[in-house]
């Protein structure tokens, strides 16, 4: 089971601020997510927020579960299932290097949406192997490594604004791995598909074990 020492990590915006300021603005990103997820399927959402991405995908999907890292996400999440009265999808608090409180393979695929460029250095690696261990298949959406010149600036300019320093820093890191293709080949993931959001500034990659 996860650790009982789990400490929920919140930010000023997490919640319905989050749910006005932002999700709005991931719409395409989210339905491109929708398109890729095979319908009467069993998804986990690594680092799912407000639950947007499942509560989107809950007319397809045959159950999903969100974990997040801050309480008042989960809280959020728990709150609009409630309100469009869905009962195949659950939200609850956990760690995305620990998720021993499923089984290997328990899902058909995991889903993570602009997550692991946030994520502390030496976590990334253990999430991607924990989220390869309970599924079959993995879709991750976050930053392209090299989209050109000017989205590259912009990328930097949104983190490092945004963002803040040590959130800039994390971000640096991300790149320094060689984004998603750098971390799948170290976990020796093969990428069966790649599409493109976002003028090219994000990319979604679909991902197998080999």
């Amino acid at each position: 089971m996860p650790s009982n020492n789990l400490i929920p990590k919140n930010d000023f915006y997490s919640g319905f601020l989050y749910n006005k300021l932002f999700d709005p603005f991931s719409n395409n990103m989210r339905d491109l997510i929708c398109t890729l997820v095979p319908e009467n399927t069993k998804v986990l959402d690594v680092g799912c927020g407000t639950g947007y991405q499942l509560l989107r995908m809950s007319h397809k999907i045959k159950a999903g579960v969100g974990i997040d890292l801050s309480n008042k996400m989960i809280a959020f999440a728990l709150k609009q299932q409630a309100k469009k009265g869905i009962d195949h999808l659950s939200f609850e608090l956990a760690n995305a290097d620990d998720l021993s409180q499923f089984d290997d393979n328990e899902f058909d695929l995991t889903t993570m949406t602009m997550v692991l460029h946030e994520m502390n250095t030496k976590l990334r690696i253990p999430a991607l192997n924990e989220m390869v261990r309970v599924s079959k298949r993995l879709i991750i959406i976050d930053y392209a490594v090299s989209p050109g010149l000017f989205l590259s600036g912009c990328m930097h300019l949104i983190e490092r604004v945004v963002g803040g320093i040590p959130h800039y820093h994390l971000f640096r890191s991300y790149l320094k791995d060689g984004g998603v293709p750098g971390l799948f080949r170290k976990i020796d993931l093969r990428i069966i598909r790649e599409e493109t959001a976002l003028m090219g500034m994000v990319r979604v990659w679909v991902g197998e074990k080999i």
